[in-house]
């Protein structure tokens, strides 16, 4: 919104025969119509004015009234002229459609207000037209993506841990297979053409790629007479 005043400037005549000239508002910009934006301004900002409001501290609902500085896309633009500029954040469009409403009513209101309470002429009134609606838009807070993060990292966390059981359920449990017995040597006697091999305990060395030596027993035969032969 911006200030606007009136045709015959901020003087009246007191001579109705004699009026004074008319101009155009819009070419009657001045320091003082920036003030008034001002006062306007620090008005809507008090905490006690936006409580009127239904704006509390620490709410979902926010309201920002002030010349445009706070838009990057107004800035540079709107500080340059008498402008009253004002953002509602809150978690629907239909509340900041109704804020805005109120927020400019009450501007209107304020601004009305003052010029009775300066005794200002009625027909020298600052009026206070409506320049532009920008369109909601959704705005990730914060607060959003702070949930939103928390939300993905328990449902990894839960998934994580379901895997984890899903796959030691499904894991065979391991069965300790029983070391193969050792073989015993037999080291009984046997007959080979009349007489008695006697399996003795020896011992060779064996070279494994020539590299190490590895030690192993083997069997040495020892022959001894067959004493069945004798008694024959």
């Amino acid at each position: 919104m911006i200030l606007v005043a009136p045709p015959s400037g901020g003087t009246l005549s007191f001579d109705k025969t004699k009026p004074v000239g008319l101009t155009n508002p819009l070419l009657q910009y001045n320091d003082s119509m920036r003030t008034v934006a001002s006062i306007l301004i620090l008005t809507l900002n008090n905490p006690a004015i936006q409580k009127e409001l239904g704006i509390v501290e620490g709410g979902p609902v926010k309201l920002t009234v002030d010349d445009g500085r706070s838009n990057a896309a107004l800035m540079g633009i709107t500080t340059a002229g008498p402008f009253v500029h004002v953002a509602v954040e809150a978690p629907g469009e239909a509340v900041v459609s109704d804020t805005i409403t109120r927020a400019e009513k009450r501007i209107r209101a304020e601004l009305l207000n003052q010029q009775k309470i300066l005794g200002a002429p009625q027909g020298t009134y600052v009026a206070l037209n409506h320049v532009t609606t920008l369109a909601p838009k959704a705005v990730w807070t914060n607060t959003i993506i702070a949930a939103l993060g928390a939300l993905g990292l328990g449902l990894s966390l839960g998934l994580g841990l379901a895997h984890l059981v899903v796959s030691r359920r499904a894991e065979p449990e391991a069965q300790e297979e029983p070391a193969p017995a050792p073989r015993e040597r037999d080291n009984s006697a046997r007959k080979a053409n009349g007489r008695v091999l006697v399996f003795a305990g020896g011992k060779e060395k064996a070279s494994a790629n020539g590299k190490s030596d590895v030690e192993h027993t083997m069997p040495i035969p020892v022959v001894k007479p067959d004493d069945s032969e004798k008694s024959d």
